[in-house]
């Protein structure tokens, strides 16, 4: 996943260094882009990471045994509706997995030794986004997009108590400036917002007509 984040960010520097004299929007053409694009990216702190995040070491943070997770990983799909204008559809996968482990069964909040957390987070959201810099080799954008999360709660406490709910939520992500850079059809992107997605994405976007 690391070489996969440096060489994206490798080709947005090198199409930002290479087509920085193409001079604003406003100065030079637009470029005809193709109208379906797909995109795949992980991204770093997303609202479910932060508020599961919070809720695991509210609980008990001095006695998490470990705290794994991953994600977002999101998948997008959007269409050109106008030359700066696509709408389209973007899934998102979170996943958490915590551990807690009391020395007394009177200091767990449920009275229990040890306690397993896992939370299995998909969500939809319909989106919008605005390309407003269209050049051959170099793009930037901004977008909304809201919709539903759908939490996948299991809890097992002790050796005995199992709990497993699903709980919905509202959800949604602000880009608030996207960078990407490479070919017509394949280039890699960088995005910069707050939501589920991610306060920082990196990823790969496939263009097709």
């Amino acid at each position: 996943m690391h070489r996969m984040i440096l060489t994206v960010a490798a080709m947005l520097v090198a199409a930002t260094v290479a087509f920085a004299g193409d001079g604003l929007p406003e100065t030079r053409a637009q470029e005809q882009q193709p109208p379906h694009e797909f995109s795949l990216s992980y991204g770093q702190i997303g609202l479910s990471e932060i508020f599961i995040g919070m809720g695991n070491y509210t609980v008990g943070g001095e006695n998490v045994d470990y705290d794994n997770y991953f994600g977002p990983l999101n998948l997008q799909y959007f269409y050109r509706k106008k030359p700066w204008k696509l709408i389209g559809i973007q899934a998102t996968y979170f996943y958490d997995s915590c551990g807690f482990h009391y020395s007394k069964a009177e200091d767990s909040p449920d009275g229990y030794m040890n306690e397993r957390n896992k939370h299995h987070c998909f969500s939809l959201m319909p989106a919008v986004k605005y390309n407003y810099l269209r050049k051959k080799h170099f793009g930037m954008y901004s977008g909304a997009s809201l919709g539903v999360l759908m939490v996948r709660y299991n809890c097992v406490r002790g050796d005995v108590e199992h709990t497993d709910k699903y709980m919905f939520y509202p959800i949604f992500q602000l880009s608030l400036l996207g960078l990407e850079g490479g070919g017509q059809r394949l280039r890699g992107f960088m995005d910069i917002g707050f939501g589920e997605q991610g306060v920082l994405q990196f990823g790969l976007r496939y263009r097709l007509d």
